[in-house]
């Protein structure tokens, strides 16, 4: 196996580039290097990223609506539970909004839902006159009533039709007139018939005048009563709460079902929101506002960023070693959960691949908090080899990665393949590297293949 050309080109940035000219050295010149022997074992490839500890999940509650903080049931540091009460508010803007809506929908219930025409009765049968003389005397009062309340309609198109239908009825009420004046009791019958057919056309046209103006309070009630409900503000999940901070406006008087003991909170809160304190009974907050903020705490993260040359390395599942700065003499345990899939731009400017570690075995007390700053050591590779050498003794040429071996004191030059590169190690392949070389780990700078060597022993 071959190292990736993105971690070779991180890691190697500080391997010598070896001079391509031999020198020619007296005894008294010849450079003093240092060696180490050929060894076998494991070696661990790893890639190091800047990290920020963080919870499971957060999620900030914001005010819907301006208002004044009327009760606080949890403090900072608190377990809530998710739909406990976290903050309930009062405005003004939502109690006139809720009333206005509750006024038009009581008034619009009140108001008469027609026009009731009476029929004549059995008066009308024994005589076509007095049947016609009595539907005069029921129809016309109703007919100039119905004219009345249309011409009263508001909405210019609904108040047309309606007068349209009211002329229509008036028409053929004459003509039933003329016609009840010859049909004795079939025009009492019909009398009846059409009495009720008009009782109905004109609920029907009023009914069409007013629904618009229902449907519109019906609406604004829902609207009012939603913001009214968005007033008390719930935990989303289980977890641990933190308050937001207050306004930085004064607070305006409290409600009177406060209580006492609330207006003097308020007035407290009243004093601090001029400094934008902690949140408050009596604390003004505006509409967005961050009202508190809920932490899921069952396990926590780090978020490494990862360099975009080394994130073709990261897999879900690689163990890792969290530093933190501070606990500088401890280190956490992690596991990559998850790498992002689209880069983001890091700190310090660059391209980063965001990873999601969770900690493991994290302790109750004296732990990891929520923002520290870390360094995510996270293990890419383990390659158990039968050449390993230091690190530090491989060196890059124009043909690839190479060590120089201390053979009969000179220094010959051995390509090699790199199978993992480690912090302090590297497992390699050199089928012409003899288990009994010894090779160069520094002082190798103005040094080329055959040069005659003096070694530090």
């Amino acid at each position: 196996m071959t190292i990736g050309g993105s971690s070779w080109r991180r890691r190697a940035l500080w391997l010598v580039v070896v001079p391509t000219l031999a020198l020619s050295c007296t005894a008294d010149d010849t450079p003093i290097v240092e060696t180490a022997p050929v060894g076998t074992g494991r070696v661990t490839q790893t890639i190091s990223a800047p990290a920020v500890v963080q919870a499971a999940d957060r999620q900030p509650v914001t005010a819907s609506v301006p208002g004044v903080v009327a009760e606080l049931s949890v403090a900072d540091g608190d377990m809530v539970e998710a739909g406990d009460l976290v903050v309930r508010l009062v405005s003004d803007e939502v109690e006139l909004a809720l009333e206005q809506a509750q006024a038009a929908e009581a008034a619009l219930s009140a108001a008469p839902s027609g026009v009731q025409i009476a029929p004549p009765g059995d008066a009308a049968v024994t005589a076509a006159r007095e049947s016609v003389s009595g539907l005069d005397a029921d129809v016309t009062p109703d007919l100039a009533r119905a004219r009345r309340k249309a011409d009263a309609i508001a909405d210019r198109d609904e108040r047309a039709r309606a007068q349209e239908t009211i002329a229509l009825l008036e028409r053929a009420y004459r003509d039933v007139r003329a016609a009840l004046l010859d049909a004795g009791r079939t025009a009492a019958a019909q009398q009846n018939a059409v009495a009720a057919s008009f009782t109905s056309a004109l609920d029907q046209a009023l009914a069409r005048a007013t629904a618009g103006q229902a449907a519109q309070a019906a609406n604004a009630a829902d609207a009012a009563a939603a913001r009214a409900d968005d007033l008390e503000l719930v935990a989303p999940f289980d977890g641990v709460v933190q308050l937001g901070r207050a306004a930085t406006a004064p607070a305006p008087a409290l409600p009177d079902d406060v209580g006492a003991a609330g207006a003097l909170a308020g007035g407290l809160g009243a004093l601090d929101t001029q400094q934008g304190g902690s949140l408050r009974v009596g604390s003004l907050v505006s509409a967005g506002q961050t009202i508190f903020v809920v932490f899921d705490l069952s396990e926590l993260f780090v978020i490494a960023d990862v360099d975009e040359i080394d994130a073709p390395q990261l897999a879900v599942g690689q163990p890792v070693e969290v530093l933190l700065d501070a606990f500088p003499d401890r280190t956490f345990a992690g596991e990559i959960t998850s790498v992002a899939l689209e880069a983001q731009v890091s700190t310090t400017g660059g391209v980063a691949y965001p990873a999601r570690v969770v900690l493991l075995d994290v302790p109750e007390q004296d732990g990891p908090r929520l923002g520290m700053t870390a360094s995510a050591e996270i293990t890419t590779d383990t390659v158990r080899s039968d050449v390993v050498v230091p690190a530090r003794a491989v060196v890059r040429r124009a043909g690839g990665p190479a060590v120089f071996a201390v053979r009969d004191g000179r220094a010959v030059l051995v390509p090699v393949e790199v199978d993992a590169l480690g912090e302090e190690r590297a497992a390699i392949r050199a089928p012409q590297l003899r288990p009994d070389d010894r090779v160069i780990v520094s002082g190798y700078e103005d040094v080329g293949d055959q040069d005659a060597v003096r070694t530090d022993s």
